[in-house]
């Protein structure tokens, strides 16, 4: 990742989702940013609140209620990061839940890139890839007519927040 100055530039990280019972999503990068990376992204009405340590976010339909939410700060050092995925009830992030409410993700991507990219699946090692068409985004590998793939688990907590991923 490229930077200027000892800073170290985190280009777009980006996540797709889908409301369900939930339909706030909030990004943020937890530790090697500026205070206030984060953004709150409504997966009803595509609304972004985001805090003054971002340098963009943007929010992407992708159609069927599919939405690509991204976000791109810059980071403080080289040492490991952490991006951190949360829920937000409709007023905070700070509640216990319910066990059953949530929305669906897929297909979380960060990549060295001055905008978001169509999504490339990783595994070891990184991938080069050709400019793809906004088509192929969610082309081969989510069909909803096919089915799902559900994920439940009980996150740890960091600083006492729960993540829904991290």
């Amino acid at each position: 990742m490229g930077g200027g100055d000892g800073d170290i530039s985190l280009d777009p990280y980006s996540i797709y989702a889908k409301a369900a019972e939930r339909s706030i999503l909030v990004i943020a990068f937890a530790t090697q940013f500026p205070a206030n990376s984060f953004a709150n992204f409504n997966l009803l009405t595509r609304a972004i609140t985001a805090g003054g340590g971002l340098v963009s976010s943007s929010v992407t339909s992708m159609g069927n209620g599919w939405y690509r939410c991204s976000i791109t700060s810059t980071a403080s050092s080289t040492a490991t990061a952490t991006i951190v995925h949360y829920l937000n009830n409709g007023s905070s992030i700070l509640y216990t839940g319910d066990g059953i409410s949530g929305i669906y993700i897929w297909g979380t991507q960060l990549e060295a890139s001055s905008t978001p990219s169509p999504y490339t699946p990783t595994q070891a090692t990184s991938v080069t890839r050709a400019s793809d068409a906004v088509s192929r985004v969610l082309g081969d590998e989510f069909n909803p007519s096919e089915g799902s793939f559900y994920i439940e688990y009980t996150p740890n907590k960091l600083t006492g927040v729960g993540a829904i991923l991290g």
